[in-house]
């Protein structure tokens, strides 16, 4: 009789574990916080901390950039476990760059044509590591990465 009791108490107090697990995962959507390497927020921060800056600075001189992930080509080489349960994901990816020109700039529309032998776009592939450090700050992640410069452009373009 005591065996059945003690059995029933394990029986309540996991019941009333699971419950209230349930409840804070609904409460505090803690299973749509997971972060991985190809989580297409993470991506689109990736492409803003990456190209950014080169985005503005070609647009000023008549291109336009857009850029992709390559998710294909996206690994997790390292997944660190950080204070209160957060993680650190050290990943891997290539970063597509379509360059194309304004299209009444006259100049940038040869310079395009020229470098990308008659199409209307230049595509250039960068690979790039990257971290993922979640956290508790108003922002649920930071994404670190190298940026893409114009000279990594302009020796992309001239080999």
């Amino acid at each position: 009789m005591i065996q059945i009791k003690n059995t029933l108490i394990v029986i309540a107090c996991l019941a009333v574990i699971v419950f209230v697990i349930d409840q804070m995962s609904s409460k505090y959507n803690i299973d749509t916080m997971e972060l991985s390497c190809i989580n297409s927020d993470v991506e689109n921060t990736l492409l803003e901390v990456a190209t950014g800056d080169l985005k503005e600075e070609l647009l000023k001189q008549g291109f336009i950039l857009n850029t992709s992930v390559l998710r294909e080509n996206t690994s997790t080489e390292k997944r660190e476990f950080t204070v209160n349960g957060k993680s650190k994901y050290t990943c891997n990816t290539t970063i597509q760059l379509d360059l194309s020109a304004v299209s009444n700039n006259k100049d940038s529309i040869k310079y395009i044509e020229n470098i990308a032998k008659d199409k209307k776009t230049f595509i250039a592939t960068f690979e790039r590591d990257y971290t993922i450090t979640e956290n508790d700050l108003g922002t649920h992640y930071w994404v670190y990465s190298l940026k893409i410069t114009s000279d990594d452009l302009k020796s992309e373009i001239e080999q």
